[in-house]
């Protein structure tokens, strides 16, 4: 899994040309496997999940996982721009 401060520290053409040197973890080539996968992963951390929690957002690049955060808001924009995620906002 790659991490948020390390998305967030390089460039978007030094990402896409480390993923693709990095192992093949987080990633699927079956849509049912990975709905499992990431419910069974949830349903793991339950216990751990705050309250607050409203969604588990899910970021991919074609079938590899790159980032994956916890939602606190109910309300969450996503607007296609290139701004990074900060932890927060």
């Amino acid at each position: 899994m790659v991490s948020r401060r390390r998305i967030l520290s390089r460039s978007r053409d030094d990402l896409s040309q480390a993923l693709a040197q990095e192992e093949e973890e987080d990633v699927w080539y079956q849509k049912d496997k990975l709905y499992k996968e990431h419910i069974q992963e949830v349903l793991d951390k339950w216990t751990q999940i705050d309250d607050e929690i409203w969604a588990k957002v899910i970021v991919f690049e074609k079938n590899r996982r790159v980032a994956k955060a916890y939602a606190r808001a109910p309300v969450l924009t996503i607007n296609g721009s290139d701004d990074g995620f900060d932890g927060m906002r």
